[in-house]
């Protein structure tokens, strides 16, 4: 599912992304992404958790969120595999 693809508007946004989004971003990410494309954070939050549709407006902020989601996520990897190393040599 392409976030700019138009056919992709009007609907809401796939459980899967909403479950990944709202593990992966937070009231902070919203407002900032918000501000930065002139929508309101209600309505992103409400794009982000499936309660209302995509639009052609909300598109590219829900695109910006899912970057955010995913540097998070990149982050806690990172920090996964340092923690699994430390251990590691505890167990050693």
């Amino acid at each position: 599912m392409k976030i700019m693809d138009k056919k992709n508007w009007g609907k809401p946004i796939d459980e899967t992304l909403s479950t990944e989004l709202k593990e992966l971003t937070d009231m902070t990410d919203v407002i900032n992404v918000s501000i930065k494309h002139g929508i309101s954070s209600s309505l992103l939050k409400q794009v982000r958790n499936r309660r209302t549709s995509m639009t052609e407006n909300s598109a590219p902020a829900v695109q910006e969120l899912i970057k955010k989601a995913d540097k998070k996520c990149e982050l806690l990897q990172k920090q996964i595999r340092k923690s699994k190393n430390t251990l590691k040599k505890y167990l050693e």
